[in-house]
């Protein structure tokens, strides 16, 4: 399975150097102090928000306590 979308990876690819708004899944037992990117929130324990450039999700990604990455994005609800 891959630890980020298709989509990310090709904004990753043509910007390497821009930054970007993740949501972090690690492993429950992942410290994200280790992690070298400065962590923004976290929720549930295991999930992160952080501000990283495109080439430190592609470093990320070789963690093993990393289980994805995805861009945040803004949710909107539709009324019923």
């Amino acid at each position: 399975m891959a630890k980020i979308s298709s989509e990310l990876r090709e904004k990753i690819r043509k910007n390497p150097n821009k930054e970007f708004r993740v949501l972090i899944v690690v492993d429950e037992e992942c410290d994200p102090g280790c992690l070298p990117i400065p962590v923004k929130k976290k929720w549930m324990g295991n999930i992160l928000l952080a501000d990283v450039k495109g080439s430190e999700i592609t470093q990320l990604i070789l963690n093993p306590d990393i289980q994805s990455i995805e861009e945040d994005g803004r949710v909107q609800s539709s009324p019923i």
